[in-house]
């Protein structure tokens, strides 16, 4: 695993975060990246965008586009949206802050050697929000029996959060608690086998509007 990093405060705190997964080198700014000699099936790169050869969203850009093989994270002291769909949209794998938890780094990057794209949870609900203006994909069966297992007020949840609405904001429509948010996302990543908001928003975007074609789709299911 690869750590570009030229601050020793901020390198020793991504170490304390990952001190439990595969070895890890440490290097200082983004020419050293150029120089590695890259495995095929590399673990994540936590890369600082305060980094020397970085210092920005274009130089991150570029280094995507010269390493499509490596699962870049990248981190941020201050996080835009607007940066990070342009970095993820270049091909990176995770966004975050630099000062995240070591717990949190720690879930973030299995989570990215998993194959799956770690994100904060505006970026999610950003990315769900313009991924609302495309056309609805196709229902398939595998989608239809996650909107099945669910109860209609999980249902009304997931579409919520298939739009990019915030626990606080779905708690505030329905007149719940943030407490009960949170158990009914419990519930519906369980029921529907996906691990985070946007894996959940992306399949509800999927399900049927109405309980008429819910029915005719449990049909077609069965």
């Amino acid at each position: 695993m690869l750590i570009c990093c030229a601050d020793p405060d901020i390198t020793r705190r991504w170490l304390e975060g990952i001190d439990t997964l595969d070895s890890v080198r440490c290097i200082r700014d983004a020419a050293g990246i150029d120089e590695l000699r890259v495995d095929p099936t590399p673990s994540p790169a936590l890369i600082d965008l305060e980094a020397p050869g970085i210092g920005g969203t274009e130089a991150a850009v570029a280094l995507c586009r010269r390493h499509p093989q490596i699962a870049f994270i990248f981190l941020s002291s201050r996080p835009e949206t607007a940066e990070g769909l342009t970095l993820i949209g270049a091909g990176g794998r995770g966004y975050c802050n630099r000062y995240i938890l070591p717990e949190l780094l720690h879930k973030a990057v299995e989570v990215v050697a998993m194959g799956e794209v770690w994100l904060g949870r505006r970026l999610v609900e950003q990315l769900l929000k313009n991924q609302g203006r495309a056309p609805a994909p196709a229902v398939d069966g595998k989608a239809m029996a996650g909107y099945i297992a669910l109860t209609p007020r999980e249902r009304e949840v997931a579409r919520m959060v298939a739009h990019g609405a915030s626990n606080k904001v779905i708690a505030r429509s329905l007149g719940i608690s943030e407490r009960t948010v949170k158990a009914h996302m419990s519930a519906i990543f369980g029921k529907t086998e996906t691990r985070d908001r946007l894996q959940l928003g992306l399949l509800a975007r999927s399900w049927p509007l109405d309980d008429a074609a819910q029915e005719a789709a449990r049909t077609k299911v069965q």
